[in-house]
């Protein structure tokens, strides 16, 4: 689907997403790229979890794994998750497990946000986390498989394979525009 930068009519688009979108897909899927040129084209703020809950807990989601536990991080993740809701409307990019438990999937609901899961192959991936110091790197392929049909319950799915992140983010655009 070829769709030409800034064609896209998202005029009055951002009254009508009622709690924003959710950029949901495994790590380096481009849910931290995709999510400011999506917020952008649709006149919305963005915020990604993962950062927030860097700034919450004071410390680096590696840190937080590796000292407290992916328990833990969980819990701070709800939070997170649950405090940036309440301040309103926005594009937010989900940690790449942040919709594993059904308490973030409630949420995911009770909001209202059109749920876009970002999706690439395992050699995309793999590429794009090759160095990668993420806390769940390491085992990155048997979590890749395991939560392939996790992410296709969650909502409509868009590639991000073989296209620039403004490619992506015009196909997100395209889905939320359908959903509203």
């Amino acid at each position: 689907m070829a769709v030409q930068r800034g064609s896209l009519p998202t005029a009055g688009v951002a009254r009508s997403v009622l709690g924003g979108v959710a950029l949901a897909g495994f790590m380096g899927v481009g849910k931290s790229t995709v999510g400011p040129l999506v917020a952008a084209r649709l006149g919305l703020r963005w915020w990604d979890l993962d950062h927030r809950i860097e700034q919450n807990a004071g410390a680096t989601i590696s840190e937080i794994f590796r000292e407290r536990g992916e328990p833990e991080f969980r819990r701070l993740e709800l939070e997170a998750f649950r405090t940036g809701l309440a301040e309103g409307t926005a594009v937010i990019s989900l940690g790449g497990g942040a919709l594993l438990t059904p308490a973030a999937r409630g949420l995911l609901a009770d909001a209202a946000l059109c749920c876009v899961v970002l999706q690439a192959s395992w050699e995309t991936i793999s590429h794009r986390l090759r160095g990668s110091r993420r806390p769940l790197a390491h085992e990155a392929k048997p979590l890749f498989e395991a939560r392939r049909a996790h992410y296709r319950a969650l909502g409509t799915a868009v590639s991000t394979d073989r296209r620039t992140p403004e490619e992506v983010a015009d196909a997100v655009v395209m889905v939320v525009q359908q959903w509203v």
